[in-house]
């Protein structure tokens, strides 16, 4: 699990700074806290499906392959998230 928690932080920073926000303004976008967002994107905390949600419309992304390119990694993540 800690693996993919990096991956997604990882793309997450890369698709901020590639649209020029701050984590700041990307938390606020969010509706997030920003420390909690920075934690994300190192890797530190793994986000729920909700999260992920907010963090994916306040980027605008509407391709789900830009964080998510194999479908099945959505479904993996939600089922350890239940465990």
């Amino acid at each position: 699990m800690k693996k993919a928690s990096m991956e997604f932080g990882q793309k997450v920073r890369n698709l901020r700074n590639l649209q020029g926000l701050s984590i700041e303004q990307l938390a606020e976008k969010a509706g997030l806290n920003d420390k909690y967002l920075g934690n994300v994107e190192r890797g530190e905390k793994a986000p729920t499906i909700e999260t992920i949600y907010y963090i994916i419309t306040a980027l605008e992304v509407t391709d789900l392959t830009t964080i998510f390119p194999d479908p099945s990694e959505l479904t993996t993540w939600y089922n350890t998230k239940k465990k």
